[in-house]
């Protein structure tokens, strides 16, 4: 009843590497040598155990390429000395190679320092801990041998050696050779050669699956070999990318067994590598999309249910991470499955911290029946998928396996009655400001069918810009996929069939077309079916966009038969004059946030004011007048199907206003905008300006307070017939404080009172007084002929006659 003892490992040997060509009998180990064009010998010695055969595997770590081996031995040391030592080794990155009987493997390594690796097994499973080895390749050894071949000379050498290897079928030497040959290349070749080399030995590495047995140890080596290759994601090419999908394909016929957790590290990490490649702009064709899409999801899938080999039920689970990819293998019973909510990691790649769930039906009798059998349960989930064809993916892929333990043979999940929940984060940073304002109406779940994304049996339950929940029949690997061809309230189209009285690009409430598309009250709405619509308040004030500084013009258009039909077009003009501004500044300019119709005449019939100037408050009529139906102002001289359409527009972010004058200005433009307006309406068009593109700046600051002083907001208006009868009201904003009007009266009639009586005592008193004094002296005119004269001597000295007047 007691347990068996442990067997002890191999012991009494040595592990070293050695350059092979300077190494001779009873020579010291020459542990420096050249890139690629030395062999080095990995070899155990003298290991021994009474469990027989002793097998060894050998493997290697350069310097910067993955996580450092803490400790290890010196060359010589023995596996007693070094299991402490190797027990707290940390090589998850390092390359391994199949096991083998054989006690050495011979190889060249690229530049840097290196730490080589051996574990030693017998026949019952015991195994030595990591014993290492320290080497240095460079160009110049401390012995004075110099590489004296160029790169590419000894790169060609390398390239047939590998040739001859794949003839000979030692498709293992392929795998050897290519890690080393890519790791030297990005150091020695330029990007472009380095990156044509990678190709080359991605269809070496590929065409050598197709020449050896293939084993679980012969895969994992394939994959360390491929993950080498890939390393740099940034630098591959297409070819790269699609090899590393053919390589994993391949080997999906390759023996099943146990694989280490090394060996499944290193399976993701060259799809992964392969998967950020395309983030960096390799993008695949159709058909390469298609076909790495394949073999990674079914190539991962074999690689976790082999992950999962020896497991029982219950055990915790394994779990691979790379940047790309995140996965996970369990093994439970049916029973045990029922009713969970499983839970899988985004990945790293994406930034997406929510994580996938998938609700598991309480019934998959249809599935498995009524036995309680042990399956494999598998999640995964894959960031920087192939563009998808004919869909806009906007989360990455999430999906859950169900496989048979003893054969691994996926379960067919389908057609269900009770459907598994999947909730989906999603991640709308590349979506335009419509795309995310409409997603949660054109989203779709939609799941990978093999050639392309399919959405039967699918439905979406919730969805917000952060998480989406669906219901699927069915499982495979899944995605979010929003759908621009999917009509929706606030996509500028308006549908009737929808129930939609109104569309005007966005799902905001107030501006007369509601976010549910309605019009609401006080507002009347205009536009064709399937265009955006114009909404009109007659009892609307400003606009304070319209305040904003930007450019105004007043574009004048021939061709429409109505007023009607303006109004109903005006959303696409909008839209027309939007598109031009985005193609000539290259800035992007959006026709709901910059361009914005001011008034709208027809003819010589009445204008519609569609949005109010916030530069000027309106005069034309009292406060509690409509601002629809302004009169055209006199002498506008339009034929009876010219149009007069005022603007304001409103700079984006990054763009003047002066810009936005001279962009309006430039050859080339009225004819885009009448082009682009004509398509779309059905309506031939000609445009010119009425009013020429000027700068509408900011009002100065308003003048001192001082008499009478009024504001400069007040500006004259074009003049009118109606204008004279029309009463003057005053905003409260258009005059500044000052003296009241009485008060100025008041002030004007005393200063009048003191003037007229300053004239008075001044002027009028002496030339009066003057007049009384000149009557009293002349009594009599010098014509009279009975008077006589004498002279006033005589009268002064009392002479007869004296009594005559002076």
């Amino acid at each position: 009843g007691g347990a068996f003892p442990t067997p002890p490992p191999p012991s009494g040997g040595v592990f070293r590497a050695c350059v092979l060509d300077l190494q001779s009998a009873g020579s010291a180990c020459q542990t420096e040598g050249l890139p690629i064009s030395d062999t080095f010998r990995m070899e155990a010695v003298d290991w021994s155990d009474v469990d027989v055969p002793i097998t060894f595997q050998f493997g290697y770590l350069l310097e910067g390429e993955g996580a450092a081996a803490s400790g290890g031995s010196s060359n010589g040391t023995n596996a007693t000395a070094n299991a402490t030592a190797g027990a707290a080794q940390n090589v998850s990155e390092a390359t391994w190679f199949s096991p083998s009987t054989t006690s050495y493997l011979d190889m060249e390594f690229p530049s840097g320092k290196i730490t080589c690796y051996a574990v030693v097994s017998d026949s019952m499973g015991a195994s030595t801990a990591q014993l290492s080895a320290l080497i240095t390749v460079g160009d110049t050894t401390s012995g004075g041998r110099r590489l004296l071949q160029s790169a590419n000379a000894n790169f060609a050498k390398a390239r047939n050696k590998m040739k001859d290897n794949l003839k000979a079928f030692r498709a293992n030497k392929v795998n050897q050779a290519a890690g080393s040959m890519a790791l030297e290349g990005r150091k020695k070749l330029t990007p472009a050669e380095a990156m044509a080399l990678r190709a080359e030995l991605m269809g070496q590495i590929a065409t050598g699956t197709q020449r050896t047995v293939g084993t679980a140890s012969y895969a994992c080596e394939t994959f360390g070999a491929g993950s080498l290759v890939t390393a740099a994601a940034a630098d591959m090419g297409t070819t790269e990318v699609v090899g590393a999908g053919d390589v994993m394909g391949k080997l999906l016929t390759a023996k099943k067994s146990f694989m280490s957790s090394t060996c499944t590290q290193q399976a993701a990490k060259m799809m992964s590598n392969a998967l950020v490649a395309q983030i960096y702009g390799q993008a695949l064709s159709q058909v390469e999309g298609e076909q790495f899409l394949n073999n990674l999801i079914s190539g991962m899938n074999n690689v976790m249910y082999q992950a999962a080999f020896g497991k029982v039920a219950g055990e915790s689970k394994v779990t691979v991470v790379a940047p790309a990819s995140d996965l996970s293998v369990q093994r439970l019973t049916v029973a045990t499955l029922l009713g969970q909510l499983l839970y899988q990691n985004s990945p790293q790649e994406t930034g997406l911290a929510p994580q996938a769930s998938f609700q598991v039906p309480t019934n998959l009798t249809s599935v498995f029946g009524t036995s309680s059998v042990d399956i494999n349960v598998h999640t995964h989930s894959y960031g920087a998928a192939p563009a998808a064809f004919g869909a806009n993916i906007v989360s990455p892929l999430y999906g859950l396996t169900l496989s048979y333990a003893d054969t691994g043979t996926a379960a067919k999940v389908a057609n269900l009655t009770e459907p598994f929940i999947i909730n989906i984060p999603v991640d709308l940073s590349g979506l335009t400001t419509t795309g995310k304002l409409l997603f949660t109406q054109q989203v779709t779940c939609v799941y990978w069918g093999g050639s392309s994304y399919i959405s039967d049996g699918c439905n979406v339950t919730s969805a917000s810009n952060t998480m989406v929940t669906c219901a699927c029949n069915h499982l495979t690997t899944f995605a979010i996929n929003q759908d621009p061809n999917v009509q929706a309230c606030g996509d500028s189209r308006k549908q009737s069939a929808r129930g939609e009285a109104c569309d005007d690009r966005n799902l905001v409430d107030g501006d007369g077309c509601s976010s549910t598309c309605t019009v609401e009250a006080n507002w009347e709405c205009y536009g064709r079916e399937g265009s955006s619509s114009t909404c009109v308040n007659a009892i609307a004030g400003s606009n304070p966009r319209t305040g904003e500084d930007g450019a105004r013009a007043t574009f004048k258009m021939s061709g429409f038969a109505s007023e009607t039909e303006v109004l109903e077009n005006l959303g696409s003009f909008g839209q027309a004059v939007a598109e031009q501004l985005t193609i000539k500044t290259g800035m992007q300019v959006d026709a709901e946030e910059n361009v914005f119709v001011l008034t709208v005449c027809y003819g010589s019939s009445a204008c519609t004011v569609i949005n109010g100037d916030a530069f000027v408050e309106s005069t034309r009529r009292s406060a509690a007048a409509a601002l629809t139906g302004l009169p055209a102002p006199a002498g506008r001289r339009l034929t009876a199907s010219d149009v007069d359409v005022s603007t304001h527009i409103v700079p984006p972010s990054g763009l003047s206003p002066s810009t936005l004058v001279e962009t309006l200005a430039a050859d080339g433009f009225l004819s885009g905008v009448a082009t682009s307006l004509s398509a779309t309406s059905g309506i031939p068009l000609t445009m010119s300006y009425s009013s020429a593109p000027e700068l509408k700046a900011t009002p100065p600051a308003r003048p001192d307070v001082m008499l009478g002083a009024v504001s400069a907001e007040v500006q004259p208006l074009p003049p009118s017939v109606e204008d004279e009868e029309l009463p003057f009201v005053p905003a409260a904003s258009t005059t500044v404080p000052g003296l009241s009007t009485e008060v100025i009266v008041v002030i004007a009639v005393s200063i009048a009172v003191v003037c007229v009586c300053g004239g008075f005592v001044l002027y009028v008193l002496p030339v009066w007084y003057r007049m009384r004094r000149e009557r009293r002296h002349v009594k009599v005119l010098p014509s009279d002929p009975g008077l006589t004269f004498t002279t006033f001597d005589s009268v002064k000295e009392g002479t007869p006659g004296g009594g005559g007047e002076e």
